[in-house]
């Protein structure tokens, strides 16, 4: 081959290295264009909240597939966090309502028997009788303040349930302690069927307090001269303490209604009580890996079942 010859060659290698390099920085830049683009696309897709289609993001090897399930990824938590965010104010702002429903009974009885005492014609009987209103009404605000106080505690995670190995007996009745003079006044009788020696991780003193709800709202509804049984029954993963009244029952569609913040059934009538109760003995089980069950025959009596976890 001549010199000429091997220099066009040479030539023609170097146009041709040329001319494939041209093309592939083109089809290299137009891809990365694309690239861009379609990212853009999902960016603004991702902020209306809408997927793009499989053609945007094509197969799960390329690189827009890889950083739009990242995208994904970042837009599920922060949707998580706005919802829980919106939901925590939501809640507050409902507490807020449902702390000044409760506090305006008691305030508007008190200011107006107070307005009353003003009268200096009012004869002593009218103003003894205005003083013992007004009396009923504080206790009533006292007893208020005191449960929201436990509730807010409670929804506002500055009570940390400090379960350890306690005897289940015990705890009961301590419960039973609390009722008693209630139930004494009712010829009420209350009785424990529990193995003395049972233990289970549990807080105490918010397990006593959930038991005491329970028991509370047994005596209050039931008439005088009832009873009331506390059975606790262990199974495999849980232990069942089961609460049964004779009172007047619970009809099946307030099930749920029953354990909601400030609930009051119809029945109730003129009962003393702002319907926290239930509420509290729920979240009190629940947080410490529990659940609270109910069975109730209207005009025979309830069963209210706790369960606790028998291990961590």
């Amino acid at each position: 081959m001549t010199s000429a010859a091997a220099l066009a060659v040479s030539l023609g290698a170097v146009l041709f290295s040329a001319l494939f390099c041209a093309w592939n920085w083109r089809k290299r830049r137009r891809e990365l264009t694309e690239t861009v683009e379609e990212l853009e696309r999902m960016i603004e897709a991702a902020e209306r909240g809408e997927a793009p289609s499989a053609l945007e993001t094509g197969s799960g090897e390329t690189l827009p597939s890889r950083l739009y399930a990242e995208l994904q990824k970042l837009a599920a938590m922060y949707q998580a966090a706005e919802k829980a965010s919106r939901r925590q104010k939501e809640e507050v702002q409902q507490t807020v309502s449902d702390i000044s429903h409760q506090l305006r009974g008691p305030m508007a009885g008190l200011l107006m028997y107070q307005e009353m005492l003003r009268d200096e014609n009012l004869d002593k009987e009218t103003r003894l009788h205005c003083l013992d209103v007004m009396e009923e009404q504080i206790q009533k605000l006292d007893f208020l303040v005191k449960a929201l106080v436990k509730l807010s505690r409670l929804e506002s995670a500055m009570i940390r349930m400090n379960r350890k190995e306690e005897n289940l007996f015990q705890c009961l009745a301590r419960a039973v302690a609390s009722v008693s003079e209630r139930a004494e006044k009712k010829h009420t009788q209350i009785h424990i069927d529990c193995p003395e020696g049972l233990t289970l991780p549990l807080d105490a003193k918010w397990t006593s307090e959930a038991v005491v709800n329970v028991l509370d709202n047994a005596v209050k509804y039931m008439k005088e001269g009832g009873n009331v049984t506390i059975r606790a029954v262990p199974l495999e993963l849980f232990v069942r303490v089961d609460i049964t009244d004779q009172g007047p029952g619970i009809p099946e569609e307030d099930y749920s209604r029953i354990f909601q913040r400030f609930w009051r059934g119809p029945e109730t009538g003129t009962q003393e009580g702002v319907g926290i109760g239930l509420y509290l003995t729920r979240e009190i089980v629940t947080r410490q890996g529990g659940y609270v069950k109910v069975a109730s025959c209207p005009g025979k009596g309830s069963t209210f079942s706790l369960y606790f976890q028998k291990r961590d």
